[in-house]
């Protein structure tokens, strides 16, 4: 994961906490988050605008646990998108196996 990289990188040449991550989504109008497990019903609805930034996370330790950066990103894009959260990851916040 590119975020994960980067953290690493940045930690390697010594970069100074703290570090923003935030990610933007562009050209995103009319598409819809696709689910493939069959257990949970479809709800998603279209990207409305072409445009949708996710929530500002600040890492300030580089111990920082990658799926608590990432999930309020990803429920912030998914909401966007029909859906209550990011289904992607349990109620406690820990990523989800993918499965097809």
């Amino acid at each position: 994961m590119a975020i994960r990289d980067g953290l690493e990188l940045q930690k390697r040449i010594s970069v100074e906490l703290p570090i923003v991550v935030k990610i933007t989504l562009v050209g995103v109008g009319g598409f819809r988050i696709h689910r493939r497990q069959s257990e949970v019903k479809d709800m998603s609805c279209a990207f409305f605008g072409n445009l949708i930034g996710g929530p500002t996370f600040i890492v300030d330790d580089y111990s920082t646990p990658l799926d608590e950066i990432v999930r309020p990103i990803f429920d912030k894009i998914w909401q966007e998108g029909g859906y209550p959260r990011c289904l992607n990851y349990d109620e406690s916040g820990k990523r989800l196996p993918f499965s097809e």
